[in-house]
């Protein structure tokens, strides 16, 4: 039911996000995905996969091959799919002329821009809304009996689809989905799996496995050491990062330590505070005296028990760091992250 279309894709001269992008918001939306095909840029093949697709799905969705060259067919295959004739929308035809600037350019009527606008004559314009600004969008996406037809560009094709998402299954039921991490190899217990899966028909089993990668079975004894060293943020970001992939405590906060000694100038302690919010973080601040840092953590933990782990970013190549005191000065150095991080966990 998704339909990819364009030569580029299939000679991987351009990754394809689109699709990758549209299973999971449909997912989200408990929407099933059935099939995924790749076309050429072909008139006759890309007619025949939309005419068969639209027979056999409630929904059919295309991305690519609506551009202003020869090549871009996806509009004319479609109209040959639905016995159908092309016309130039006066919608499109407007935006495309404000878009491009093409009032006075380039001779008259119709340009190869204009392209763009040449659709199905009996397709519909769909414009949906930007969820920040409330706003309605600048590109629509055309739609054509169960047929929906986007742009290939991410920049156009995500946002149209999220509103369409929004729009039609909003009350779908959702999945149920439950993830189980097993530390183990999957031919030890791939028949257990088997006589699950034929016992429990209705419900789909799957195993997927993953290389080189780790998940901390308790995140919740897991602290992380703030000071507003780059290393200290990465180390954030990448605790986000997991806590995210492992859906049952991606809305659970970070949790982090911090000393006050490190916060006395109020830009820094402005920057912690951005920090806090931004990664939803649980920030708890410690006094120590000098030379004493280790017995600061340690009385911490009897006050917070479920502390098990500490991690601490750390450079391996230099001893040179920097502590930052706001995320746009991160920003700009963010390219200079080249050494290698790694985690060192304090066991208590």
């Amino acid at each position: 039911m998704y339909i990819l279309i364009g030569d580029e894709i299939l000679k991987a001269q351009v990754k394809d996000t689109n699709y990758f992008y549209a299973c999971k918001l449909l997912y989200k939306y408990g929407v099933k995905v059935q099939k995924i095909a790749i076309v050429r840029d072909n008139l006759q093949d890309i007619a025949k996969e939309i005419k068969y697709f639209s027979k056999m799905f409630n929904y059919v969705f295309t991305s690519g091959g609506i551009g202003p060259t020869h090549d871009d067919l996806t509009y004319e295959a479609i109209a040959l799919a639905f016995n159908d004739t092309l016309h130039y929308h006066p919608t499109l035809v407007d935006i495309i002329k404000n878009y491009f600037d093409l009032q006075d350019l380039y001779g008259t009527f119709p340009l190869p821009a204009y392209k763009m606008a040449y659709i199905p004559t009996k397709s519909v314009l769909k414009f949906g809304k930007d969820e920040v600004t409330g706003k309605m969008l600048t590109y629509p996406y055309v739609i054509i009996e169960n047929v929906y037809i986007f742009p290939g560009s991410p920049v156009f094709f995500e946002k149209s689809f999220q509103t369409l998402c929004k729009e039609y299954f909003t009350y779908c039921k959702k999945f149920a989905t439950t993830e189980i991490y097993i530390n183990a190899k999957e031919e030890s217990f791939a028949d257990i799996l088997r006589k699950v899966a034929l016992e429990y028909s209705n419900v789909t089993f799957g195993s997927y496995p993953e290389r080189n990668r780790n998940y901390y079975e308790k995140p919740e004894e897991i602290w992380i050491y703030l000071d507003g060293s780059e290393e200290s943020i990465i180390m954030i970001h990448l605790a986000r990062v997991v806590s995210n992939k492992l859906r049952y405590c991606s809305k659970m906060k970070l949790r982090a330590i911090c000393f006050k000694s490190d916060i006395l100038k109020s830009e820094i302690n402005e920057f912690f505070n951005e920090i806090k919010n931004m990664y939803n973080i649980e920030l708890c601040k410690l006094e120590y005296e000098e030379n004493d840092v280790v017995r600061a953590i340690k009385n911490f933990t009897l006050l917070k028990p479920e502390l098990r782990k500490l991690l601490i970013g750390k450079r391996l190549n230099s001893n040179e760091r920097e502590i930052y005191n706001n995320l746009e000065r991160l920003n700009d150095n963010s390219t200079q992250f080249n050494n290698e991080i790694c985690k060192n966990p304090v066991n208590f």
